[in-house]
């Protein structure tokens, strides 16, 4: 397959440029643990068909929401305030 890149669209020969592994991320898989192993910021997710992107930012916001809600618990509860 030849595609035309540079500046004069000169076409070149796609076999001689590098080939990657795509990481993708299935619906039922924790992202975190996922994106740290594998030292990216972004993967797109898989059901099938592509769903959407996750960011790290994303997990960031996500995990910073949960623990801030455990941390109002937890603090109703020493006032007394928890039901």
């Amino acid at each position: 397959m030849k595609i035309m890149t540079g500046k004069d669209n000169s076409p070149i020969d796609t076999s001689l440029l590098p080939s990657f592994n795509l990481l993708t991320q299935s619906l039922r898989v924790k992202c975190q643990p996922f994106l740290a192993e594998n030292h990216i910021r972004h993967v797109p997710v898989i059901d099938g068909k592509i769903v959407g992107m996750i960011s790290i930012v994303d997990v960031v916001r996500a995990v910073m929401e949960q623990q801030s809600g455990e941390l109002k618990r937890l603090n109703d509860y020493v006032r007394g305030e928890y039901y």
